[in-house]
């Protein structure tokens, strides 16, 4: 299932979320879009059994890990 996940360009880079979507991409499918506050990121698990709400998650964790 389709997860929409909204990150604060306050908080987070066009770069970091690149270089997770990069890290996730044998697990997810991404469409990555921005506006003037905020990056809007769809998410759809490749496999039906993964739960795209813990891949959202566990992909913002990734984006601040990438923020260093």
């Amino acid at each position: 299932m389709t997860q929409a996940l909204r990150l604060s360009k306050e908080f987070y880079s066009k770069e970091a979320i690149e270089a997770a979507a990069e890290s996730f991409r044998e697990l997810c499918l991404f469409e990555i879009a921005d506006d003037d506050k905020a990056f809007t990121i769809r998410i759809e698990p490749r496999n039906p059994t993964m739960s795209g709400s813990d891949l959202a998650a566990e992909f913002a964790n990734h984006c601040l890990a990438a923020m260093k």
